[in-house]
């Protein structure tokens, strides 16, 4: 589920299977989430809908 994007990069919320990974700092400034979450997540929000990421 991509919120950014300059055209040859892309930020968004994904999957992993690497559990054991979520919440350290492994991307480029993806959220990585549980598979099954992003699921759920995917079916709750549509096309335009404002991601706002804070620090």
């Amino acid at each position: 589920i991509g919120f950014w994007s300059d055209g040859k990069n892309s930020i968004g919320f994904h999957g992993t299977p690497a559990e054991n990974s979520l919440g350290s700092a492994a991307s480029h400034g993806c959220v990585r989430m549980r598979n099954r979450d992003v699921k759920v997540l995917f079916d709750l929000v549509r096309r335009g809908t404002p991601v706002i990421v804070q620090p």
